[in-house]
């Protein structure tokens, strides 16, 4: 079954991914938590803003800690 990542799942996937995953896994697990969900155009959007969030979040805590870095090397 292909779902789409809503969060991250250590080993499996990240948010905002599309991937095959086995029927069970994807029944039993991942939907009812509402960690992934069918790939439908509502949940690849949602996907997509999930991980655009994550990405300039990301890109926010590099910035710091590129500032942090110069700080110390200045020491």
């Amino acid at each position: 079954m292909k779902v789409v990542f809503f969060e991250d799942v250590e080993g499996t996937a990240q948010a905002g991914e599309v991937k095959e995953v086995k029927n069970g896994f994807a029944r039993n697990y991942l939907l009812p938590r509402g960690i992934a969900g069918p790939t439908t155009k509502e949940n690849l959007r949602r996907a997509n803003a999930i991980a655009q969030r994550e990405a300039r979040r990301q890109e926010k805590l590099d910035a710091e800690a590129r500032a942090i870095a110069a700080k110390l090397e200045n020491l």
